[in-house]
């Protein structure tokens, strides 16, 4: 029995065991270091280590996850 193909495409992340990436994926597969957290929907530049930043309040370089958890971070 096969399986009916998804109108929903695969979550795109880079080839990864990093832990960002449980809150981040990629914006386009062109663009690999455009990421999107899952958490609050925004964008930005700088890849998961910049997703990791926004998820742990860490300022400086993108602003802070307004609804990430104390656990998440």
């Amino acid at each position: 029995m096969d399986n009916p193909p998804t109108d929903t495409p695969p979550p795109l992340k880079r080839n990864s065991n990093d832990v960002g990436w449980e809150y981040g994926v990629l914006c386009d597969a062109k663009s690999l270091d455009k990421v999107k957290c899952k958490l609050c929907g925004k964008e930005f530049s700088g890849g998961v280590f910049r997703m990791k930043e926004h998820i742990a309040h860490l300022k400086g370089n993108v602003l802070a996850c307004p609804v990430s958890s104390k656990e998440d971070q």
